[in-house]
């Protein structure tokens, strides 16, 4: 007799679910330990490698780890150092720590990697800022400085360095070499990093799978863009992006307008330059602009939002541009609110001309 549905063990619809990602975590949790198992295998050859070409430079630590190298040595050997493509921007901390260095010795231990390692790990490296090899390419048995840049980079303007040590990242209790742990580990416990610090952070987890939005970021940054300013160009929204939705968004939720966003700075660019000027860099001014976009697209969507806000910029005429560029904070009025004041003036101006109602 054929059996009914009362007679057959029927598996819950939950528990096949729970089963089947229970098995998914399982493979992405085998994967991602056979990737750190063979990039700790490639890392140990690579600082097996330094050890033979500079025997004098380089010791071990107890365990037998490669670990401790004289990164003098290494220079005066013509090994070349370089830095990593998304760093903390120095100021003038840099030459306080650095004539510390010279003056009282280098009293902490840097760490390092190798270029292939970097290369290994997707993480971009360039030459620093005071290589005087600045426009030659990144050699591949070079040395990358993870942390101690601004150390390194003052360095670049001495001729005669003092004895400077540094070491390769510990592996972590499972034995591998984690660089993603490991870099949030080097600065969770010296200085609290800033939520634009954090944007580097993703950009070097991520590597080459980085998006294009935390790149964007950066970059601005890196030319002196404040980090509020960067993440109003990178999302067309009038905030910043919290360190929490840094370290957990949803970055497709972000930058879902990135490529309007890349438009409008463009658009201020071309009009107001980026140079040695800081005012498209400041967060009042984009957030203006932001506003009035926002204003926009409430209308007629993002697109013609866009197309709209690029005639508007263009069409500042030069004494508005010299007038908001040349503004100064007085005792009645900051020069963010005297830019906005020009900027507003004008953008009415121009909706009327364009018969645009909001």
């Amino acid at each position: 007799m054929a059996e009914t549905l009362d007679n057959v063990a029927v598996k819950p619809i939950n528990e096949e679910t729970e089963n089947i990602a229970i098995e998914q975590t399982t493979t992405q949790e085998s994967n991602e330990e056979a990737n750190l198992k063979a990039f700790t295998e490639f890392c140990e050859y690579e600082m097996l490698d330094v050890k033979d070409k500079y025997p004098n430079c380089v010791s071990t630590f107890p365990n037998g780890d490669v670990a401790s190298l004289n990164l003098k040595g290494l220079k005066d050997a013509g090994v070349e150092f370089y830095g990593l493509g998304v760093n903390r921007t120095h100021g003038a901390d840099e030459q306080k720590t650095g004539r510390s260095i010279l003056e009282n010795g280098a009293q902490q231990s840097l760490i390092v990697i190798t270029v292939p390692m970097a290369e290994k790990a997707g993480i971009k490296v360039e030459r620093f800022a005071n290589d005087p090899n600045k426009d030659k390419p990144v050699n591949s048995d070079g040395i990358v400085i993870v942390d101690g840049h601004g150390r390194i980079d003052f360095l670049q303007t001495v001729q005669e360095w003092p004895l400077i040590m540094g070491h390769f990242p510990m592996k972590d209790k499972a034995g591998y070499y984690n660089f993603a742990k490991a870099f949030t580990e080097i600065n969770i416990n010296v200085s609290k990093w800033k939520t634009q610090d954090m944007v580097a952070k993703r950009q070097i987890e991520d590597g080459d799978n980085t998006h294009e939005g935390w790149v964007m970021i950066n970059d601005l940054v890196s030319k002196g863009y404040k980090y509020q300013a960067a993440c109003q160009l990178a999302t067309l929204k009038p905030d910043r992006l919290t360190a929490r939705q840094v370290a957990n968004g949803d970055e497709s939720e972000f930058f879902v307008n990135i490529e309007y966003g890349k438009r409008i700075h463009k658009a201020l660019t071309d009009r107001f330059g980026e140079g040695d000027d800081k005012t498209i860099k400041t967060k009042e001014f984009t957030k203006e602009i932001v506003l009035s976009i926002q204003k926009l697209t409430n209308r007629q969507g993002i697109g013609w939002a866009t197309g709209i806000m690029e005639k508007f910029i263009n069409s500042l005429s030069d004494k508005d541009v010299a007038d908001i560029k040349n503004a100064k904070s007085t005792k009645v009025q900051r020069k963010d609110e005297k830019r906005k004041q020009i900027l507003d003036k004008a953008f009415s101006y121009f909706l009327g001309q364009e018969n645009i109602k909001l």
